[in-house]
């Protein structure tokens, strides 16, 4: 009789248990559902056009000379530029946000950029449009990529008819994705970049500007991006930054004669 008792308690936990986990099931995919549609909606509306008001000033050095002013403007992967290059000639002034979009850009470039009356500018952006444009349950990511690539030519055409020269960097190609990006981003942010770089390559040459193709540093020859020079998905780390600012003050100087 006791092992009859025992063995319906048994049956009475278990069954208690595989409920419990149900409901653990349940309510974890929905606030994971919750989560992806609060992403979703949160990166989606960062890219649509929001006009060009001016924003608060950046935390950056002042100019010095206008004529010897290079600005760095761009998201995070001009916020991390540090140290910058090394320069007797220029003085660098780092523009850059993380985490914005070409659009949130757009609300500080006359502050952040145009007032300084640089010498040149070097834009690296566009990679949060594109993570945006390949975010799970977005809507219309053809528009935000378009978008991207409008304000581009507006960085472009505004600086270069204030004679100031421009340096475009093909947007830096991102490591491999990792499993929590997995959960919100398609795996086919590599060949958003690639073709956003074509484009952003043919716009800057029709404009007249420069274009400082970025891949040969970080990416091997099959095409891979090269591990150690990244600190995660969608940054590069101290080495690469110290390659790139060897390939940028070799590249400033081939352009001294356009001075």
């Amino acid at each position: 009789m006791q092992s009859v008792i025992q063995l319906l308690l048994k049956r009475k936990l278990l069954l208690i248990s595989l409920l419990a986990n149900a409901c653990l099931l349940c309510i974890s995919f929905y606030l994971l559902s919750e989560l992806k549609d609060t992403y979703t909606n949160y990166r989606y509306f960062r890219a649509l056009p929001i006009g060009s008001s001016q924003a608060e000033t950046i935390k950056s050095p002042t100019a010095t000379a206008p004529h010897s002013t290079i600005v760095l403007f761009g998201d995070s992967r001009i916020e991390t530029w540090h140290p910058a290059p090394i320069s007797t000639t220029y003085n660098f002034i780092n523009a850059g946000v993380s985490g914005e979009t070409t659009s949130e850009m757009k609300r500080r470039f006359k502050r952040d950029v145009l007032r300084f009356k640089p010498a040149y500018v070097i834009i690296q952006a566009g990679m949060n449009d594109l993570t945006a444009a390949v975010t799970k349950g977005i809507k219309d990511p053809a528009l935000l990529t378009e978008t991207m690539h409008t304000n581009m030519h507006y960085f472009i055409s505004t600086l270069e008819s204030q004679g100031i020269e421009v340096i475009v960097t093909s947007i830096i190609p991102n490591n491999h994705l990792s499993f929590v990006r997995k959960l919100f981003w398609f795996n086919t942010l590599s060949r958003q970049v690639n073709d956003a770089n074509t484009k952003l390559k043919q716009t800057t040459e029709l404009l007249g500007a420069h274009w400082f193709d970025l891949d040969p540093l970080y990416l091997d020859q099959k095409g891979e991006p090269v591990d150690e020079l990244f600190f995660d998905t969608l940054h590069i780390n101290n080495e690469g930054y110290k390659i790139l600012n060897i390939k940028l003050s070799d590249y400033l100087d081939s352009l001294a004669p356009a001075q």
